[in-house]
């Protein structure tokens, strides 16, 4: 069985904190599939960390092989973004994911894209986690790394928020910790 966890939430909701957490925390349970991005690297990452980043003629021959795709349908996103289907089927596949990656992911699911070889033929169970913050309660690094992104942006990219199975809200400086994540699957057919 593959499994898959995706985790979503507007800007500086501790998307990649948590899944960073989930992975030391948890090496034996939890798996994070490389993402590619043709947008520039930030000073503050690295290549790989969180995303490779390759340019848009390399992502145009490699769309296809990609999983959870932003494709510049979206007017939030000005760049290409993909996950690749790097699975390891004895752990929970980590990913994180916008709104339209969540939609093109399970259209694959769904028409059953052969992109997850050599397994293809098992069974997919997918949960998504929503982290929902405020823009107050956003730290200042998160508001001054990228200012463009107000308080309008961010109510704009919660629209994702409407594709969870759980939305956890982190407010007053408390953020959701991987303990509490891992609780939650065991009630659940992911865990």
């Amino acid at each position: 069985m593959l499994k898959l966890l995706v985790i979503c939430g507007p800007s500086g909701s501790g998307k990649s904190t948590l899944e960073k957490n989930l992975i030391a925390d948890y090496p034996s349970t939890f798996n994070k599939l490389p993402q590619v991005s043709t947008r520039e690297m930030r000073t503050s990452e690295r290549f790989g960390d969180p995303y490779v980043f390759i340019n848009s003629t390399t992502f145009e021959f490699i769309k296809d092989r990609l999983i959870g795709r932003i494709l510049n349908k979206n007017s939030l996103f000005k760049h290409q973004y993909g996950t690749l289907p790097d699975v390891n089927y004895k752990r929970i596949n980590t990913l994180i994911l916008s709104a339209e990656a969540i939609i093109d992911l399970k259209d694959q699911i769904k028409n059953k894209k052969s992109i997850f070889k050599p397994h293809d033929n098992s069974e997919i169970k997918l949960f998504i986690i929503g982290l929902d913050v405020g823009y107050d309660d956003l730290d200042l690094d998160a508001k001054s790394e990228r200012p463009a992104r107000d308080a309008s942006f961010l109510d704009r990219e919660k629209e994702v928020l409407l594709h969870c199975d759980h939305v956890f809200t982190n407010s007053n400086g408390k953020y959701v910790n991987s303990r509490e994540i891992v609780e939650l699957l065991k009630t659940t057919a992911i865990l």
